[in-house]
């Protein structure tokens, strides 16, 4: 799994190139923000440049544009940040390995649901044997 595999990724100093909130509407309507990155680092002697702040594209966004300023601010143009590289695929990068907690919104609800069954159950089915 990637995400794992990413806190194995070599670190290395890199420079923010560009940092912008984008505007996105849905088919709903509904308006979320988003921020985009650029930024650029040196491994094995040459140059890359990536945009995924962490692993599967996954850059912070929000409903609130207010929510992402500090975080653009925190990764201004000209602002070093550590990149860590894939080091079989120079050219993939994340400002932020691991895992990702938006992953576990849909997938999580889904595991505890399911052990929440599980547990009904195995509750009813210890009932029915008492009887």
């Amino acid at each position: 799994m990637q995400t794992i595999a990413s806190y194995t990724w070599i670190p290395v100093e890199g420079e923010i190139d560009s940092s912008h909130i984008t505007r996105h509407t849905n088919m709903r309507g509904t308006v979320s923000y988003r921020l985009e990155l650029r930024y650029c680092y040196d491994a094995g002697g040459e140059r890359f440049c990536g945009q995924d702040f962490k692993i599967g594209g996954f850059n912070p966004n929000s409903s609130s544009q207010s929510h992402l300023s500090p975080l653009q601010q925190q990764y201004s143009p000209g602002k070093k940040a550590i990149a860590y590289y894939d080091p079989n695929r120079r050219d993939r990068s994340v400002l932020q390995p691991g895992l990702n907690a938006d992953i576990f919104g849909v997938t999580g609800m889904g595991l505890i649901l399911l052990a929440a069954n599980i547990a009904v159950w195995i509750w009813l089915a210890g009932k029915t044997a008492q009887k």
